[in-house]
């Protein structure tokens, strides 16, 4: 049973995985997604990899994965799957020498059973369909199992949706072996039974989703972000005053989708104008059929928040997409 597919919460642990994986950029950053549960779950961990991220020259890079060796929960592998966090993407190429590293990895420790959620797919961009194709191409002949999160489900998790050789009898995939990989290197070790092991590999293959309906989320620009916002995306045309980009912590700045010059102008958030600038905005927004055809795909994805500026939390473009997109008249 090499790949159980299921909904839950991975951190809950429902299916006694020996290890978690997730994947990460490699300029040091676990600020938004489900990276914010793994720093805040595993602090020294954390720590650890930004030193190796900020090091001279740096020590992780896309297309590796490390090992961390927790006392008393799960290890956990972080996997170089992106070179930066802003409005950076995931590379299918990085995802797929990553999880060969990993299998590999998994085989020396001897950890028969992983658990990770959708590598790449939200914060990262990616199409989940190719992705799992990658996964099931790496892992469809492994001795172990690998438990796939493709659903978050708060606090538990559900029976297996899918089982990957069910679906698959009639073909092997191939998982790329493990013969033909550099032996992994120990490169540091903290506490006893606690450390860092890593593994890289040259064997890498290019190859971004499930369709349930995403909840979408309001907030100003000058909000704290929180754990629930999902993917932060600004629908600003100019960035907001006075906000970081780092406290903002926008994973995605969509200005075409923002009212134009003229129009934002013209409205200058006069409450008489209102209903004219919502209709005038919404024929705007249908003529941007490419930009919303990508928004719907995000969406997809799970949750998302729009960011605005604006004061007024009633009367703003952010409103008017929102409605949009939600079918709203």
């Amino acid at each position: 049973m090499p790949i159980r597919y299921v909904s839950g919460d991975l951190f809950h642990n429902a299916h006694d995985a020996q290890a978690f994986a997730h994947g990460c950029n490699c300029q040091g950053s676990m600020g938004a997604g489900i990276a914010k549960n793994f720093r805040a779950r595993y602090p020294e961990m954390y720590e650890e990899y930004r030193r190796w991220c900020k090091a001279e020259p740096r020590q992780f890079n896309l297309g590796e994965c490390w090992l961390w060796k927790a006392d008393n929960q799960p290890w956990v592998f972080i996997l170089g799957t992106q070179e930066g966090y802003w409005r950076a993407r995931a590379s299918y190429e990085a995802i797929d020498t990553a999880l060969r590293s990993m299998r590999q990895q998994a085989d020396v420790e001897g950890i028969t059973r992983i658990a990770v959620p959708r590598i790449g797919v939200g914060y990262g961009g990616l199409s989940w369909k190719k992705v799992r194709a990658i996964v099931e191409a790496v892992f469809g002949d492994w001795h172990g199992t690998l438990v796939v999160y493709e659903e978050y489900v708060p606090g538990g998790s559900s029976p297996p949706v899918t089982l990957f050789e069910e679906r698959h009898a009639a073909r092997t995939p191939s998982s790329g072996g493990v013969s033909d990989l550099p032996p992994s290197r120990k490169l540091a070790t903290a506490a006893a039974g606690t450390g860092w092991a890593r593994s890289s590999c040259k064997c890498g293959r290019s190859f971004g989703m499930a369709t349930r309906r995403a909840t979408i989320r309001l907030k100003r620009a000058y909000e704290p972000p929180t754990e629930g916002d999902g993917l932060r995306i600004l629908v600003e045309r100019l960035w907001p005053r006075g906000v970081s980009k780092e406290d903002a912590a926008i994973d995605l700045w969509l200005k075409e989708i923002a009212p134009s010059t003229g129009l934002r102008k013209w409205y200058g958030h006069e409450p008489s104008r209102w209903e004219e600038f919502r209709r005038r905005y919404r024929a705007e927004i249908e003529d941007k059929g490419e930009v919303i055809s990508d928004l719907k795909q995000r969406l997809k994805e799970g949750a998302v928040t729009f960011v605005y500026a604006a004061k007024d939390e009633s009367h703003n473009s952010a409103v008017v997409l929102k409605e949009y997109l939600e079918g709203a008249t």
